[in-house]
């Protein structure tokens, strides 16, 4: 699997993968919604609005059929796990 952090909304990974689940590095009432799309839509959710603590893995198996794409609010950094 592949690791990659994340900070801002935006692409995680433009194709279909598999997304394994997240660990939150850092917040401070940071939120994020996940969603299954190739670029930065919105309109293909996956998740609710996700309120993470610090140091915490989320556990989020999920089959992604376009891609990954988050939206992040507030300050937020995690690290998302995908194959």
């Amino acid at each position: 699997g592949s690791a990659i952090v994340k900070s801002a909304s935006g692409n995680v990974k433009p194709i279909a993968c598999q997304m394994l689940g997240f660990f939150c590095n850092s917040t401070s009432s940071g939120t994020i919604i996940l969603y299954d799309d190739a670029s930065t839509g919105t309109t293909n959710a996956i998740s609710g609005t996700i309120t993470p603590s610090a140091g915490t893995f989320y556990r989020f198996p999920a089959s992604l059929t376009a891609g990954l794409g988050v939206v992040i609010a507030n300050t937020l950094n995690v690290t998302i796990f995908i194959q």
